[in-house]
Order: structure tokens, then C-alpha cells, then sequence
């Protein structure tokens, strides 16, 4: 699920009218849905290479796997957007797609 530049704009936007300041760099978590466990390892070993830092996990309810890829960053829109972009491209490669960004900001996740 790639959102759109004005999807994540938007999101930006009621982030920083919740008062969360975005001007600072943030740890970003892009959560990359995969296949499964081998198919997410493929997919970090690739996003390394973009200096993401990369886990591999599987939810306990559901078994579903994903790439948790994290790079710090200034949260901005077109940035965002083009990272996005990038992960979801690498994970059709292997069966896989982006399903959204977060970041943790006095301890609450903001995630679309």
C-alpha cells in the first residue's frame, strides 16, 4: 500500500498539529510485507544496501511476516514518499509490498 505524496503530506501535517516536531531527526520504521521469513531476509539483505537497519518478524496472531526496515531520518513528506517508494519496488522482487511508516515520539507510534 504506497501512499500517495499527498497521503503522506497529509499525515505529516496532522502529526505536526498534534504538536510532534518534525524538523528532528526520527528513527523511521517502514514495515515491508512479506511472504514469508526467507522472502523478508532477501528483501533486508537488499535494503541494507540503503543503510536501513533491517529486522525480520512474524506476528504471533496473525503468522504474517514482515521487513521492519529503520533509518533516521528527518520525517519529510518527499522523502518519505521516495523511500517508500524504493522498498516497494525491492519487495515485488520477492512477493511482497510497503505497508506504511511509523515512528515512536514520546512514547506513542504514529503510524497511517
Amino acid at each position: 500500500m504506497t501512499l500517495s505524496y499527498n497521503e503522506t503530506y497529509q499525515i505529516l501535517k496532522e502529526m505536526k498539529i498534534q504538536g510532534i516536531d518534525l524538523k528532528t531527526p526520527k528513527k523511521v520504521d517502514f514495515f515491508v510485507s512479506v511472504p514469508s521469513k526467507q522472502k523478508g531476509q532477501c528483501v533486508a539483505k537488499k535494503v541494507r544496501q540503503y543503510d536501513f537497519d533491517t529486522s525480520v518478524e512474524q506476528d504471533e496472531e496473525t503468522l504474517e511476516w514482515t521487513c521492519y526496515c529503520t533509518k533516521t531520518i528527518v520525517p519529510e513528506a518527499s522523502l518519505i514518499f521516495n523511500l517508500e517508494s524504493t522498498l516497494n519496488e525491492i519487495a515485488k522482487l520477492y512477493g511482497g509490498y510497503i505497508d506504511g511508516f511509523g515512528f515512536m515520539e514520546n512514547n506513542h507510534s504514529h503510524t497511517p
